[in-house]
């Protein structure tokens, strides 16, 4: 699904931002290893390994992929898979009751999208603690480290980031798009 809205929006002339929340009370948990695990094991998983960094799989690399700003507004928890697509934003607005994991490690997992984020957001220094020891961090932690834009009240979240989307699409939008590329590379 993830995939499909972002190949949408992305030829779609009239969209120039995207704003991707969550809903409820977190941003994203990460993905539902437990399922995968199960479909693996019935053989449904497929027995070729998924393409490395390819969007339909790794949904995070799509906001990288598309020339269209994405504006994260992280509303609570993000854990893992969560903490992917947060970092592959171009602009991370956080509630202040926004808090991170990146909780590869404890689970036997390499986090590879946030292993290649995280060090151009906060230094290699930071991104070795985060990923390695996997400890969580809250929104004030995430800002002090570079990784947020900004942090707000939770009840004004969306209004901020949406503000943000109207000052970027404000701009030309050929001119933000080329720039985002250049930035990418």
């Amino acid at each position: 699904e993830m995939e499909h809205v972002l190949r949408a929006a992305e030829a779609d002339t009239d969209v120039w931002t995207l704003v991707v929340t969550g809903n409820g009370r977190g941003f994203c948990s990460g993905a539902d290893l437990k399922a995968r695990a199960e479909a693996e094991k019935s053989g449904a998983g497929g027995s070729s390994p998924q393409p490395l960094f390819d969007m339909k799989y790794y949904y995070a690399i799509g906001f990288s992929q598309i020339t269209k700003p994405v504006i994260a507004a992280v509303n609570g928890v993000t854990r893992g898979a969560g903490c992917n697509m947060a970092f592959a934003a171009d602009f991370r607005i956080l509630a202040d009751t926004a808090n991170f994991g990146v909780n590869f490690v404890e689970r036997g997992l390499m986090g590879e999208t946030s292993t290649w984020y995280l060090p151009r957001l906060v230094g290699h220094a930071k991104a070795a603690e985060i990923c390695l020891l996997g400890e969580p961090f809250d929104a004030q932690q995430a800002l002090a480290w570079g990784m947020a834009t900004k942090v707000v009240p939770h009840d004004k979240l969306i209004d901020e980031a949406m503000a943000l989307a109207a000052k970027l699409n404000s701009k030309a939008p050929v001119a933000v798009q080329m720039t985002k590329v250049a930035l990418r590379r």
